[in-house]
């Protein structure tokens, strides 16, 4: 499997989220609200983790690079953490993606109207 570029995975992983729905505490749920694996059929809302990690496709017990923008993003190591505090909203977390795949694209010497 070719891997997913994080500017890719970052700004899938927004739009899943802003299309779909966030949550926090797990990767995924589904319309009831129980946990499910992001991959699933039934999840309707994901935190940030499972949204790149959907999106991302990184190879299994890797840690998919659009992680390390995210995480410059937010002023801190520990995405899930973020995601999870309890202050966070969904606005919030799509806005952080937003930047951090300008920041993923930059680092590829390209600029948002680059790609458009």
């Amino acid at each position: 499997m070719k891997d997913v570029p994080a500017s890719v995975a970052l700004e899938r992983a927004a739009a899943l989220i802003a299309e779909k729905g966030w949550t926090q505490g797990v990767t995924a749920r589904d319309v009831t609200g129980c946990p499910v694996h992001s991959s699933s059929d039934r999840a309707v809302s994901f935190c940030v983790v499972g949204a790149v990690c959907l999106k991302g496709q990184p190879r299994v017990g890797e840690v998919h690079p659009a992680f390390a923008f995210i995480e410059t993003v937010i002023g801190c190591s520990g995405v899930a953490g973020w995601n999870d505090e309890i202050e966070r909203t969904k606005h919030d977390v799509v806005t952080a993606l937003d930047a951090a795949y300008v920041v993923a694209l930059q680092a590829d010497g390209l600029e948002p109207e680059d790609v458009l």
